[in-house]
């Protein structure tokens, strides 16, 4: 209790402090510190899970804020600046939330496989260690999307 309450606490203001930082300028660069810091946060975890891995996770994982903050206004971005009607924007959204409902089910099921196939330990490390990279890859997507919505 008292770790999720300090875990909840650090992210509320670290969310705080991300809006007062992020701007149209900074926001990728930001972006790629959150990706980076959320990438080792993982590993660290991965091959130390133990007390002092979790804390590291959690700390280092406070500037893993600036991607999903980051993500979050680039997508509304590139909706608010497309020239396209309301339907289509409305249908870019759809369409982002469903792929991301998709891989989310799709990560579940890996996740279920792993466990019935391997024992708990074994696959939460070659979990870990399989999601690490994924911010970094998030981040290229950001960095693509940002070149369109700077174009604009």
């Amino acid at each position: 209790g008292v770790y999720n309450a300090f875990a909840g606490l650090l992210s509320a203001a670290g969310a705080f402090i991300d809006g007062k930082l992020l701007t149209p300028t900074t926001r990728l660069k930001f972006a790629l510190i959150g990706a980076i810091s959320l990438s080792f946060s993982t590993l660290i975890l991965s091959f130390m899970p133990n007390f002092i891995g979790l804390i590291s996770f959690s700390l280092l994982g406070v500037p893993g804020l600036f991607i999903w903050i980051s993500s979050g206004t680039f997508f509304y971005a590139v909706a608010a600046l497309d020239s396209q009607p309301w339907r289509s924007k409305y249908a870019y959204l759809v369409g982002r939330d469903i792929a991301l409902g998709f891989t989310r089910i799709t990560s579940y099921f890996i996740l279920w496989w792993l466990f019935s196939a391997l024992p708990q330990t074994t696959a939460i490390h070659w979990w870990l260690i399989f999601v690490s990279p994924l911010p970094l890859l998030i981040w290229f997507s950001l960095k693509r999307t940002a070149v369109y919505v700077h174009q604009k």
